[in-house]
């Protein structure tokens, strides 16, 4: 065969062996290079990393969230439970109050009922104290004795003068001066009407002379109008300190200022009224000014109570002691001719040293004045000590509510670092997860699974 016949047939016949060896790994005509679906799968591995790593941060935010969400939750629970606490606590005390003031006022109030009615339905002299003088003194005080058995508490005396002087000391209500042709029976209305008149009846019926050594008003010989005086001022300086005190709150120098006038006003209108009406003639300044004492007694304690417990104190004050003092005080009788006890009781209540002041200043010529007045200087120390210790409460009060309000800041401010603290690590995970996923591996070179050409995309075969 000749070489051109040679070459015809190679050219025109196919190459089988090569066929048949790449018939397995033959090219499809799109013209992909052949290393197109190992560059896809390295770059879904690529990117399976990134995923991982978000799902991994996604969760640990999560997470965190969870976490601070439960301390968050703890804390609203324990905050709200406190809150119910704190709103429980007020309730149950206000109702504790409310019982405590409801007993207390009842108490007050059967006490006040038994101070009224028991003496004015068990009047009788009772140790009423009489002085007798003369040789035959003891006999006399067996005789009154008899007369009427525990009646009087009789003390014998040198003279008749002594006698006299004792009267006006206050020391007895009177008593009966025995000589050998004669007899005098020495009395003081002033002090007590029912007394005076009592004794005048007995020495008149033994025949003796009756001398009134301090007699009281003749317009009013029951002594009803000191009485209606004592009960006025007192109420008027009782309600007089509550207004006061409950007009300008919280100064206490405006509320001492507007007693002390109160004090002066109650004491000139009083004295004046008892000067108009007959029931005290003369001595009008030392009235005024026993007045004036009487009503600072009662509304000093008055305005410490109200600063104190609010209207609740001042009410109990008033059942307590101005009620009771109303039938106590003996100033239409005497103070021995109520029950026993009462009377003594009578006396250390304002209305009660009042009374007895105000007789020895306007019938006594100041004669037995020093223990009422001492009651009544006694109850102003007693308003006083209650106006400091109102004022210290006060202060107590305002010192505790400024630490309380000092403690509720800090605590504010430790709740905000505690949010802060709790909000900073989430913050950090979520920058820290989106850094992470800016700069995964493949997310730069791969695009829709298909590498970017230029960017490590292998050569085209030619």
């Amino acid at each position: 065969m000749s070489t051109s016949e040679e070459h015809a047939r190679t050219d025109g016949a196919p190459a089988t062996t090569d066929s048949g060896a790449t018939g397995s790994t033959a090219q499809p005509a799109t013209g992909v290079p052949a290393e197109q679906p190992a560059a896809a799968d390295g770059a879904a591995q690529a990117r399976e990393p990134a995923a991982d790593h978000d799902d991994a941060a996604g969760k640990r935010a999560a997470d965190h969230d969870d976490a601070a969400g439960e301390p968050a939750a703890d804390n609203d629970d324990a905050a709200g439970k406190r809150a119910a606490d704190h709103d429980d606590a007020p309730g149950d005390r206000s109702v504790g109050r409310l019982l405590a003031a409801v007993v207390a006022m009842t108490v007050a109030a059967a006490f006040a009922v038994t101070a009224l009615v028991v003496p004015y339905l068990n009047t009788a002299p009772r140790g009423v104290p009489v002085g007798v003088t003369g040789e035959s003194a003891s006999q006399f005080g067996q005789m009154l004795d008899m007369l009427q058995p525990g009646a009087f508490e009789v003390t014998s005396y040198d003279d008749a003068d002594a006698l006299r002087e004792a009267t006006l000391d206050r020391e007895v209500y009177g008593g009966f001066a025995v000589e050998q042709e004669s007899a005098t029976a020495v009395v003081a209305t002033g002090g007590s009407a029912v007394l005076g008149q009592f004794l005048s009846s007995i020495g008149s019926s033994l025949g003796a002379t009756v001398e009134d050594v301090a007699p009281g008003s003749q317009q009013d010989t029951t002594g009803y109008g000191l009485h209606v005086a004592a009960t006025v001022a007192a109420l008027a300086a009782l309600l007089g300190a509550v207004a006061i005190a409950r007009a300008v709150p919280r100064r206490l120098g405006v509320q001492l200022t507007g007693v002390l006038a109160l004090a002066v006003a109650l004491g000139l209108a009083v004295a004046a009224v008892l000067q108009a009406v007959g029931s005290v003639e003369g001595a009008f300044v030392q009235v005024a000014a026993v007045t004036a004492v009487a009503v600072l007694a009662v509304a000093t304690p008055a305005l410490a109570l109200t600063r104190l417990g609010g209207i609740w104190a001042p009410a109990l004050f008033a059942l307590v002691i101005i009620v009771p003092g109303m039938s106590l005080s003996g100033l239409t009788s005497a103070p021995e001719m109520l029950p026993a006890g009462f009377g003594t009781i009578g006396q250390f209540l304002p209305q009660g040293a009042y009374g007895s002041l105000v007789q020895s200043v306007a019938f006594f010529g100041g004669g037995g004045a020093l223990q009422p007045l001492l009651v009544l200087l006694g109850w102003v120390v007693v308003g006083a000590l209650l106006v400091w210790l109102a004022v210290a409460r006060t202060r107590s009060a305002a010192g505790r509510a400024a630490v309380e309000a000092e403690i509720a800041a800090l605590e504010a401010e430790a709740d905000e670092d505690e949010a802060d603290a709790a909000v900073a690590p989430q913050s950090r995970d979520a920058a820290e997860a989106s850094g992470t996923h800016d700069g995964a591996p493949g997310d730069a070179d791969v695009h829709d699974g298909r590498p970017v050409p230029g960017e490590g995309a292998p050569p085209t075969a030619r």
